[in-house]
């Protein structure tokens, strides 16, 4: 079983077997042909004042030598949305860094299917815990990963572009 604790320097922590596994047939593993949709997404969703966006260049990087991996969900030949994990050496916890859900495929359970698979996945890999951050304003997503069993452990001052503090969560898996 894939691991993702104890890597040796440049040893990915993702098994790309073990998390096609995981995954259901409509969610699977992001890969270099994705990077435009992705980018894209990023664009379509998020106000860059208020967020710091994926380059093309971290993105490709994240597909290959990094320790993570994204999901993504397609919809009519479209990229509907993705999630997107890392891991650090020797922890046994994932950090879920991002999820974005196109506008058109909003409210359709696109986010709630990604985030489950995500979850299935780390604990896979053998993760035993899911961090995040989200911004301290969105009282909106507070409350959905507050319902899901995320505590918050943590507040981060002036962490967005915009000066707004993050909140960091996490649960057990």
């Amino acid at each position: 079983m894939g691991k993702v604790v104890h890597l040796k320097r440049g040893q990915k922590a993702v098994d790309e077997t073990l998390i096609s596994s995981a995954c259901p047939p409509a969610i699977k593993l992001a890969c270099a042909e994705n990077v435009r949709d992705i980018l894209d997404l990023e664009t379509a969703c998020f106000n860059p004042h208020k967020y710091d966006l994926m380059d093309e260049r971290a993105l490709r990087y994240f597909l290959g030598p990094a320790n993570g991996f994204i999901l993504i969900v397609e919809e009519s030949g479209h990229l509907a949305g993705y999630g997107q994990v890392m891991f650090r050496k020797n922890s046994s916890a994932g950090r879920f860094c991002s999820l974005a859900v196109h506008p058109d495929f909003q409210g359709k359970g696109v986010g709630g299917r990604l985030f489950k698979a995500i979850e299935d996945v780390c604990r896979a890999l053998d993760a035993d815990t899911l961090l995040l951050e989200i911004r301290q304003d969105n009282d909106v997503l507070k409350s959905k990963y507050s319902a899901m069993g995320y505590k918050p452990y943590q507040v981060i001052a002036d962490y967005y572009p915009d000066h707004v503090p993050s909140v960091k969560m996490k649960r057990k898996l």
